[in-house]
């Protein structure tokens, strides 16, 4: 009875260690992180839980399955993604693409307290020729027609690029009024081609935390290598564990 219930524990202590292996936000492509417009595929990014993803382009282009997305994080506590891929539209032409997404502290100590926007890669040769990005930050639940209500809650950001209209805004950023436990970002991606072309081919997407218990930057969310450290441990415990019930029993 006794080798029963020591040997019962293994299973267990396995299993939480695997519950407790949220999955990652790791480096693919778009198509994975929208599940291919299934839209409910959700990771972990250092404390941090991003779901809903979805896509759209007006002509179809880039497609999701060609934009790289890049997991990122540093040490002041900025986590967020690279987007890389084709957003361009040549003389005479523009393009439309829409992403949005979700963020929530999965960390009951960490707040997001702002939201910022880079362009990495990006031009806009040509009269009329422009490349833009315009992000809207809600920091609560959307209402059914996509309105963030109360209006303070509301944030916009704008990137560009204007051949009309230099030098370029390559980078925006903002901090919330109220430190937040969700956001919910909405990108608006346009060129418009002018006499020339605009293209946005990399930017960058983060917000600022707080830090939570694990000081700037830190994530009450394992790692991957300290998740494999655990379960090895739990694993050899079990191995010898399992060696003495059979010594004695002997």
């Amino acid at each position: 009875m006794i080798k029963r219930q020591l040997l019962l524990v293994c299973p267990v202590l396995l299993l939480a260690s695997a519950v407790w292996a949220a999955p990652m936000c790791t480096s693919t492509t778009l198509n994975v992180y929208t599940n291919n417009d299934a839209n409910n595929y959700s990771c972990t990014l250092d404390g941090l839980t991003f779901s809903n993803f979805s896509y759209t382009a007006s002509n179809g282009l880039p497609a999701e399955s060609t934009v790289q997305v890049t997991p990122v994080s540093d040490s002041s506590g900025d986590v967020g993604f690279i987007f890389q891929g084709a957003w361009t539209a040549g003389a005479g032409l523009s393009s439309d693409a829409v992403l949005v997404y979700n963020i929530m502290s999965s960390n009951g100590a960490m707040a997001l307290t702002g939201d910022s926007v880079t362009l990495l890669s990006y031009g806009a040769r040509g009269s009329g020729a422009s490349a833009t990005i315009v992000e809207g930050v809600c920091t609560t639940a959307r209402q059914s027609n996509g309105s963030c209500v109360p209006a303070s809650d509301a944030y916009s950001l704008t990137v560009y690029d204007n051949a009309n209209n230099p030098p370029p805004v390559p980078s925006d950023a903002v901090v919330f009024t109220t430190a937040t436990n969700t956001v919910q970002v909405n990108k608006n991606i346009v060129e418009v081609g002018g006499s020339g072309s605009a293209t946005i081919s990399q930017f960058e997407n983060l917000v600022q935390t707080n830090g939570g218990q694990g000081g700037p930057g830190g994530s009450g969310v394992p790692e991957p290598a300290s998740l494999f450290t655990v379960g090895s441990g739990i694993l050899g415990a079990c191995m010898l564990l399992r060696k003495k019930v059979r010594k004695l029993t002997r």
